[in-house]
């Protein structure tokens, strides 16, 4: 499968922060062969590994695979149910959006965000969430309080190498280590790689530590996305489709990133840089305080929309990283 097919499979699989097992599944699934061992820890991580021919250092590669989503918080009345997020999502993307969530059964159960018209509404106000409802149609659905669910939307291709779908943040991460392991499959690097797609990043960053304590890498490469074509003068300029993204600042060692950027120069690889002068919002944060700390670089997608059913994205930025990844580990290799 190509990088893009990776991509679109991820996102039509439904993966909220803390119910994140379709994907880990998934993913085991397309990497078995690639690697030497793939296993899933007490709080769902999925670490897989790629053993080298000597006792080499270890390199962590990282990537959530968790998205934003919605959870079920009560029956109002019928067929009608009020909701939470789970999550960083805005409640102004929604009104009049289908929805889809998972019942104890695992089934699939559809339903709309449900908003009083513009026709009844006498004022317009700051939209709440005590504002929405879904509505699923009929009074006898088998949904229950902490059923979880997503926006359902489909992945879609748009003009040149962009495209568009839900929950991009951050399986356009994962499918570049996927894309970047089926590359590696028969070359043995000297070193012992392993690739973490880690759990509840959206909601606080507790899945990544524990497996990062136990694995214990030499050095951590964290991938995720970032603000893309944002006019705002505290932002740095991030394009789409002019690269992957070096995040400079104190969650990052200037060591690794000086290597980075040698590679990259020296291989053609188009990068852009991003200040990053407190935390980053990522898992890079706390993976870099693991035991007696570990030396960390951040790198990042350029994103659209981040957090709506519509992110936006460019191919060319994905095979351009998986391009540089694998350039830095045959060096270091």
């Amino acid at each position: 499968m190509c990088i893009k097919d990776v991509l679109f499979e991820l996102s039509r699989l439904d993966g909220p922060a803390g119910f994140e097992n379709k994907i880990t599944d998934y993913i085991i699934e397309l990497t078995l062969d690639f690697v030497d061992e793939a296993k899933k820890d007490e709080m769902g991580n999925l670490i897989l590994f790629k053993k080298g021919n000597k006792n080499g250092e270890k390199i962590l590669l990282e990537a959530h695979v968790d998205e934003i989503g919605l959870v079920i918080s009560k029956r109002i009345e019928g067929n009608f149910m009020a909701f939470s997020t789970d999550g960083g999502v805005d409640p102004k993307i929604l009104p009049g959006q289908r929805v889809r969530f998972t019942n104890r059964k695992g089934e699939r159960i559809k339903g709309v965000v449900g908003y009083l018209s513009p026709h009844f509404r006498r004022n317009v106000e700051k939209l709440r969430m005590d504002d929405l409802f879904i509505d699923f149609g009929i009074q006898d659905i088998e949904i229950e309080v902490g059923d979880v669910g997503v926006i359902d939307v489909e992945p879609v291709e748009l003009n040149g190498d962009l495209v568009s779908g839900k929950a991009f943040d951050n399986r356009a991460s994962c499918a570049i280590l996927i894309d970047l392991l089926r590359r590696l499959k028969n070359v043995v690097l000297n070193l012992d790689l392993y690739a973490l797609f880690a759990v509840r990043e959206e909601f606080g960053s507790s899945g990544a530590v524990g497996a990062v304590y136990g694995i214990r890498p030499n050095c951590a490469i964290v991938f995720d996305v970032t603000h893309a074509d944002v006019k705002d003068p505290t932002l740095s300029d991030v394009r789409l489709g002019k690269g992957p993204v070096f995040s400079h600042g104190t969650v990052v060692d200037g060591e690794l990133l000086r290597e980075f950027e040698e590679i990259a120069n020296s291989s053609g690889i188009p990068f852009q840089r991003e200040a990053v002068p407190g935390r980053s919002g990522t898992d890079t944060d706390l993976i870099q305080l693991v035991r007696d700390g570990v030396k960390t670089m951040l790198i990042s997608i350029p994103l659209r929309y981040m957090h709506t059913p519509t992110e936006v994205l460019s191919l060319k930025d994905l095979n351009l990283t998986v391009r540089l990844m694998t350039e830095f580990l045959m060096r270091k290799g």
